[in-house]
């Protein structure tokens, strides 16, 4: 953290070989805290890791991992008044590809949405990318070898106000609004399959932090 005169406020040195990325101020239990995510950066452009909490004292408050044996991705940590958290994080799944393409022993990566509880890390909901999205809607091509494919790469996660969470995939180059009773998708914004007519030229791709105003 430095000063808007570029004085240095305050500094915390990793271990070697972790990274730390998405550094934000966000509330906690009614209090601001500092979040980000540290751990190891993967060269298919996911994290393997944890999302920290400090309180303004600079003490820690909490560390959000990810359940059901996956790690926490780099991408997104959202902390809710409700005391949850919301994450993303990958998991690698072989799979027959030769119908769009690809090879028939690859591999394609799933992104996972999950919605922690950050006091008993309790996994409150959790959303598969496989089995809502289709391949079809990747922008992304197959690789002719069993390297993963990351097809979708969900890269934030917002929840709304009526039962659902907005999800920004940038390699299907939309966005994705998710009932959270029923997993389902209610509509795209953007991609092969919008829901909506953009203005006369415009599209969007490679999106990022998506957000409901």
């Amino acid at each position: 953290i430095v000063d808007q005169s570029g004085n240095l406020v305050w500094f915390r040195p990793l271990p070697a070989g972790l990274a730390a990325t998405n550094f934000q101020v966000q509330r906690y239990a009614g209090k601001p805290v500092l979040t980000w995510w540290q751990g190891r950066i993967i060269q298919a452009g996911f994290g393997e890791g944890e999302d920290v909490l400090l309180d303004s004292s600079y003490r820690p408050v909490a560390e959000i991992r990810a359940g059901n044996g996956y790690q926490a991705d780099l991408h997104e940590v959202r902390l809710t008044a409700e005391g949850t958290a919301w994450i993303d994080a990958f998991a690698p799944i072989h799979m027959n590809l030769s119908a769009v393409h690809g090879v028939a022993d690859g591999v394609i990566t799933d992104s996972v949405v999950q919605e922690i509880d950050v006091k008993t890390g309790l996994v409150m909901w959790e959303w598969h990318a496989l089995g809502h999205v289709p391949v079809s809607e990747s922008n992304s091509p197959p690789p002719h070898s069993s390297y993963p494919w990351d097809y979708v790469h969900i890269n934030s996660v917002d929840p709304g106000p009526a039962g659902d969470v907005l999800l920004s995939a940038r390699n299907t180059w939309a966005l994705y609004d998710v009932d959270i009773r029923s997993g389902a998708i209610r509509w795209r914004l953007g991609g092969r399959r919008s829901s909506f007519t953009l203005g006369p030229g415009a599209r969007f791709y490679w999106q990022h932090d998506a957000e409901f105003q």
